[in-house]
């Protein structure tokens, strides 16, 4: 690998002794090396990024150390993290090595020059668990995000050139340690393909600058930073639509199907005919089996993320065989779907391997009697419940505020590729082993069908409709049970509990691609006078 490559990384199924796949594993191997001459090689580093035990430990504040940390004493390479001519020689650091030079490691009594803070979602309100905080090397070159998905890139997004680097703990809190000294330092804030770039208008020598809360949450709009290419379908029963704008996605940003949003609308049915229509332009019309969000692969890939409102029911007129293939064969490449109640028909109905997937059902459609518990068995799992009981929308044991209105019954296990977050305590006995019974929420990877395969995409199912089970009615119609179109009739206010929830997954971005073991090696120092 030549040094002026960027991170590559592959996602691989992880074995147990005798050679059989672990429920879940997946590790994501990553090879990272920093663009510039001299910069040193590359290194691999295993980085679990699913909810099974021991493969998805948050990536450690101590592992993911800063420049001070790497390789020392090269000849002719400055000694990571301190200025280039650490010896008082008359040697001076060339734009070309970047911000690592104004790092101080020569602080008073150990002492570290650092930037603190919580990151937030975009709306600001609620922090983000295992996001990545880092001082880029030379901010003009940040690795650009390319959106849509078309192959198996693991890589959901590089973060590859820094200074120093880590991640939030489940309270969203960071200390980025080793950080450059001086004014408009500039420090990214990213999960997976959502990025933003901020200054710190003056960060201290050898002491802490807290980063403000405006600084510290992730883009809005394009025009503060990176997002994905998203597609949503409207459902006439939940509120997925509004459930973005309470995640601070802007409403100018929900537009037609490739009309320059980073939220596509495609309007599906409700209970009696068609769910919400877009408010700011045409909606992509996915009433019929024509539907030109998922009539075949190419038009998927288009897209990150999409989001699959509940239509009440089925509606298996509008999803033709051809239809699932194509759903399947682009989650194989690195798709990501999010789907609600209805929606399970593309995996109970669709390929073999989706089939496999859980214990599909056709249960009540709401009123799941609770109470709803998160599946604490992983460490992930166990993020995932104190980052609940954090925003206030569990308690300390686990039990999720859900209202049992909003929450139907499609799933009764899951298959051993399958990760389970939140079950119904009232069917699933837990007495030691692996729970079981009306899985509320629920995600798997894929490709799923080949053992050998790497895995690429990800599935996330959940019987809680976000915003509700019934969408929000036009109070200007002039008849009841017409859905008010989105997003004008969101107000983008705090979420529920059951929002909340699905925040965790919404954010539960894999490939971050990073070497959370090792760091860059730096550039050369010039060469000072006389040598």
């Amino acid at each position: 690998m030549s040094q002026d490559e960027h991170a590559v990384g592959e996602r691989r199924r992880i074995t147990d002794a005798v050679g059989r796949p672990v429920a879940g594993g997946v590790a994501l191997l990553v090879t990272l090396s920093v663009a510039g001459t001299n910069c040193g090689g590359s290194s691999v580093a295993g980085i679990g990024n699913d909810a099974s035990v021991n493969l998805d430990a948050p990536l450690s504040s101590d592992t993911m150390r800063s420049s001070s940390d790497a390789n020392k004493g090269d000849a002719g390479v400055a000694e990571a993290g301190q200025p280039c001519n650490p010896d008082g020689s008359t040697g001076t650091c060339p734009p070309s090595a970047g911000l690592q030079c104004n790092v101080n490691i020569h602080c008073p009594d150990g002492g570290n020059t650092s930037i603190s803070g919580t990151v937030y979602d975009p709306a600001g309100r609620n922090p983000l668990y295992n996001a990545v905080v880092f001082v880029p090397r030379n901010p003009t070159v940040l690795a650009p995000i390319v959106t849509g998905t078309s192959s198996c890139n693991t890589c959901d997004a590089q973060v590859v050139d820094y200074v120093t680097a880590t991640p939030t703990d489940a309270a969203g809190s960071f200390t980025l340690k080793g950080v450059p000294t001086g004014d408009d330092i500039p420090v990214v804030i990213q999960v997976g393909k959502w990025r933003r770039l901020v200054q710190v208008p003056r960060v201290a020598d050898c002491a802490d600058t807290p980063l403000p809360a405006e600084l510290s949450r992730l883009p809005r709009n394009q025009s503060e930073g990176d997002m994905p290419q998203m597609a949503l379908l409207t459902g006439g029963c939940d509120n997925f639509a509004c459930f973005l704008r309470s995640v601070g996605v802007d409403a100018a940003e929900f537009s037609a199907p490739h009309a320059g949003g980073r939220v596509d609308v495609y309007q599906g049915l409700g209970a009696t005919g068609n769910a919400a229509a877009l408010s700011s332009g045409t909606a992509g019309d996915c009433t019929t089996a024509a539907c030109p969000l998922w009539n075949r692969k190419q038009s998927l890939e288009a897209y990150d993320a999409v989001f699959l409102g509940c239509e009440c029911n089925e509606n298996n007129q509008t999803k033709p065989q051809a239809s699932l293939l194509a759903v399947h064969d682009w989650l194989g490449e690195g798709g990501e779907l999010f789907a609600t109640h209805s929606q399970a028909t593309w995996f109970k109905n669709g390929p073999a391997d989706f089939q496999a997937a859980a214990g599909w059902a056709t249960g009540p459609a709401s009123g799941a009697v609770g109470p709803f518990a998160v599946d604490a068995t992983s460490q992930k799992g166990m993020a995932f419940q104190q980052w609940l009981v954090n925003v206030g929308a569990a308690s300390a044991n686990g039990i999720v505020s859900l209202n049992t209105a909003d929450v139907s019954t499609s799933v009764t296990t899951v298959g051993p590729a399958t990760t389970e977050w939140i079950d119904d305590t009232s069917t699933a006995p837990e007495g030691g082993g692996a729970l079981s019974g009306n899985v509320k929420a629920l995600s798997f990877s894929t490709p799923i069908a080949d053992a050998g395969a790497a895995y690429c995409g990800r599935v996330y199912f959940t019987d809680i409709h976000a915003g509700g089970g019934q969408a929000l009615e036009d109070t200007n119609a002039d008849g009841p049970g017409v859905p008010a179109a989105v997003p004008g009739a969101c107000d983008g206010g705090p979420m529920t509990a059951e929002e909340k929830a699905l925040e965790f997954l919404f954010f539960d971005k894999n490939a971050l691609c990073i070497n959370d073991t090792l760091v860059p090696s730096l550039p050369p120092c010039a060469a000072s006078d006389g040598d």
